[in-house]
């Protein structure tokens, strides 16, 4: 992020929130900006890895947080703009790991009841937000999913974000190949859904070739009516819940997801395969 005034005055702010660190970061933005003051803003404070470069180290646990309460305060007029102050100290305070004890659930509770109208329009709004985050969920999913089918021999599988509807946000992620196709997808933006599709055209009976996947991931056959569907399985169901979802985030559990839908297609490229005659 990069601040600057009329003055002339520069700031660079380099946000790491569980993201590597790229190589020279730090380097290039001195080099580029020369005058400018470098924050490297990070959970708790962590030092950067790179050397003889100035920077200052600032942390969302004690700076950001400090900030916003302050904002809190000065805030007593401005009731929507309190309750979202007042979230997103508790957002800090769960990604740094600052347990939210019995009294703060309880000033919680007062400041909703004292601001009842400002706490409906954001409860209102908190799906949106929450489906937002989901998207943003299946970017990394996405990502992390082509960069395995990059690194190796998957070149028959092909990766995209999806969306039901015009009307609504990205909320699944198809891993594709000639004839059937893996989905990870929030059902109706809630618990994630696992699907093995035949593709459009595709007639060949090919279930009973998936007994290993059925028997091996826990998939099942479909039991409603589907000309579509071969598998499909629930799982990571806690993903449809907020502060599940953030949890998931700074696991990168996005990874782990990526992991099983890699084997998923390597045991559906070796039911297949095992079914194709000799020449």
């Amino acid at each position: 992020m990069l601040i600057n005034d009329h003055k002339g005055n520069v700031i660079v702010i380099e946000n790491k929130i569980y993201a590597p660190e790229q190589k020279n970061q730090l380097l290039r933005y001195q080099q580029r900006y020369s005058q400018a003051k470098i924050l490297y803003l990070t959970l708790d404070g962590e030092e950067s890895q790179e050397k003889n470069i100035i920077y200052h180290r600032i942390s969302y646990k004690e700076h950001i947080l400090n900030w916003v309460e302050k904002c809190i305060e000065l805030a007593t007029d401005k009731p929507i703009v309190r309750e979202m102050l007042v979230h997103y100290s508790f957002l800090i305070k769960g990604l740094t790991n600052q347990t939210l004890n019995k009294k703060m659930g309880q000033e919680i509770i007062n400041i909703i009841e004292s601001n009842f109208e400002a706490s409906a329009e954001i409860y209102k709004n908190f799906q949106k937000v929450l489906e937002i985050k989901q998207s943003y969920f299946l970017k990394n999913l996405s990502e992390s999913i082509e960069v395995e089918l990059n690194k190796s021999n998957r070149a028959n599988w092909d990766v995209k974000i999806c969306q039901e509807s015009n009307d609504k946000l990205a909320n699944k992620v198809e891993i594709i190949s000639k004839d059937l196709n893996v989905s990870f997808h929030f059902k109706n933006y809630k618990n994630p859904l696992i699907l093995i599709n035949r593709n459009s055209g595709n007639t060949e009976d090919t279930e009973s070739q998936f007994k290993k996947i059925r028997d091996d991931l826990g998939f099942k056959a479909p039991d409603w009516k589907t000309e579509t569907t071969l598998l499909w399985q629930h799982k990571w169901n806690n993903l449809g819940d907020a502060e599940n979802l953030i949890n998931a985030e700074k696991l990168n559990k996005h990874e782990e997801i990526s992991d099983f839908l890699m084997e998923v297609i390597d045991n559906i490229d070796e039911a297949l395969c095992s079914k194709k005659p000799k020449q």
